[in-house]
């Protein structure tokens, strides 16, 4: 593919109507617009230039940028963009250097909401991001939500690798927050997964992966010897079976739903972890506690509470902080007056001045 585009042909190969030429022709000049400017910071040539989509869109890196244009176009029509999105996944060659389309997610997606990617295909689909930094570049939340809809339903996979590859998808979410979040509580609320397997998925979140990890570990020792693999665009923490913290935070929370004893959940997690590494189990805890404390016993709740201010991060001691002044009003928070953290004594101060 890399090499001498000719949009005629590609017209012909995907028979895209007359009709719909000009604008899959604008969309593929915005595309590489858009290439330019992520890669340069200004547009180097323009806008739209037109002019060198013979030159560059041979390249499946740069084809996914007019790919994504045309998935998420409204005007496009739905065979049209069928065409587009299988091409796109035909060109895609993770062995080689820009050998995977930017945005292909976005094809992945569009296919088996079409029903036209499934079982071992999509799972060789997704896989085929491996070696990506952002799997997520150029696709749209509903992209996304569809994409995890369906592998969790997909039943020409077993249900083992479906929920392999919903965690492939999670452990990348390290930036995107709001995506991982949602993606995750979308996993634990289906009926299309048993309960033992959300179990699972919310563990290996937690903790990590050990299979991963020495997998992760093997791939950096090569590329110290100076094998690295092709098409390989550099190490990430998923890479080495682990996940945001963020995310292990929320599964800590969707565990206690799960197991329905929130007291063992918050008791097991609380001060797991030192230093830095305990921050997302102990914010965890106070989550659980802010959301169950109801259905828990008073006393230990008032128990967990006190020992999360004494946590070593500020972070921590401040987030219990603030739960025990809702759970038990101002007089709670005075001892943080005497923090040292300044940060800490500074909130507390603000809090009581209020008083």
């Amino acid at each position: 593919m890399n090499g001498q585009f000719s949009l005629k042909q590609l017209y012909r190969k995907l028979r895209i109507p007359k009709a719909e030429r000009p604008l899959i022709e604008e969309m593929m000049a915005k595309g590489l617009e858009k290439y330019y400017h992520d890669l340069y910071g200004y547009h180097k040539y323009g806008k739209e230039p037109v002019f060198l989509i013979g030159e560059r869109l041979g390249e499946p890196y740069i084809f996914g940028y007019a790919a994504v244009r045309i998935l998420h176009h409204q005007d496009v029509s739905a065979r049209t963009k069928q065409w587009v999105a299988d091409y796109t996944l035909a060109i895609t060659r993770p062995s080689e250097e820009y050998g995977v389309p930017h945005g292909l997610l976005a094809a992945i997606s569009y296919l088996t909401a079409e029903g036209r990617l499934r079982g071992h295909r999509l799972a060789s689909a997704i896989r085929s991001l491996t070696g990506e930094r952002d799997v997520f570049v150029g696709s749209t939340k509903e992209d996304t939500s569809t994409l995890a809809d369906s592998i969790l339903a997909d039943q020409e996979l077993p249900l083992e690798e479906r929920l392999d590859l919903l965690y492939f998808l999670l452990a990348r979410c390290e930036y995107a927050f709001a995506l991982g979040k949602e993606m995750l509580e979308q996993a634990l609320e289906t009926p299309a997964l048993p309960q033992e397997q959300k179990k699972t998925l919310c563990t290996w979140l937690i903790h990590g992966r050990e299979d991963l990890r020495q997998e992760g570990l093997s791939l950096m020792e090569a590329m110290m010897r100076g094998k690295r693999p092709a098409g390989f665009t550099g190490l990430t923490t998923a890479l080495f079976g682990l996940v945001p913290n963020y995310l292990k935070r929320t599964a800590i929370v969707g565990l206690a739903r799960l197991e329905g004893d929130s007291t063992a959940v918050a008791r097991r997690y609380l001060g797991a972890g030192e230093g830095h590494d305990a921050v997302p189990f102990d914010q965890a805890v106070a989550d659980i506690i802010e959301a169950f404390h109801k259905e828990m016993p008073p006393t230990e709740v008032r128990e967990m509470v006190e020992q999360g201010t004494h946590a070593s991060a500020f972070q921590t001691r401040l987030r219990f902080y603030q739960l025990g002044l809702k759970l038990y009003g101002p007089e709670f928070i005075r001892p943080a007056l005497k923090d040292r953290s300044s940060k800490v004594r500074k909130w507390a101060g603000k809090q009581l001045q209020k008083e």
